[in-house]
């Protein structure tokens, strides 16, 4: 099975590749910032949980 492209259509489909892949990027890199802040909250000494509330 071999693709025969127009150069208009190869350059059509790379660029929708490079979108793709810059969208798949910033999402991967959203993933690792927002892991990357939950780890140095959790392991920021000092914060304790809120004392329980008794109830009456």
């Amino acid at each position: 099975m071999s693709l025969d492209w127009t150069p208009a259509e190869r350059a059509a489909f790379e660029a929708r590749r490079r979108q793709r892949n810059g969208a798949l990027g910033l999402l991967l890199f959203a993933l690792v910032a927002l892991f990357y802040g939950i780890t140095l909250v959790r392991m920021t000494p000092g914060m304790k949980a809120a004392p329980a509330v008794a109830a009456k």
